[in-house]
């Protein structure tokens, strides 16, 4: 599993309230994994109209686009408001030590 995902289900089990837990949970492993599958499923329709190259090529440069916006900060922000600083904060929220 990639460890994007294993830290948004930790965030996911350590900002929601114990009582819903299981329903925030089960949403958020259905925000995270039907992309997943859509993408497969289309990706196995368009093998299916033509080669497998100009799959590879569009999966290619949509990678190298991602990648490009990762790097550049603010770029896809309208509003020209920059990052927020790379300043580790300690949430309220944390776990006790000596539980």
């Amino acid at each position: 599993m990639p460890w994007v995902l294993v830290a948004a289900l930790t965030a996911v089990q350590r900002i929601a309230p114990r009582d819903p837990l299981a329903t925030v949970s089960a949403t958020a492993n259905t925000a995270l994994f039907v992309p997943t599958a859509g993408g497969m499923a289309l990706g196995a329709g368009l093998l299916t109209l033509t080669s497998y190259r100009p799959v590879l090529y569009a999966a290619a440069i949509a990678g190298a686009l991602t990648v490009a916006c990762g790097l550049r900060p603010g770029l896809l922000r309208s509003d020209g408001a920059q990052r927020p600083s790379a300043a580790v904060t300690t949430s309220s929220r944390s776990p006790d030590v000596g539980r």
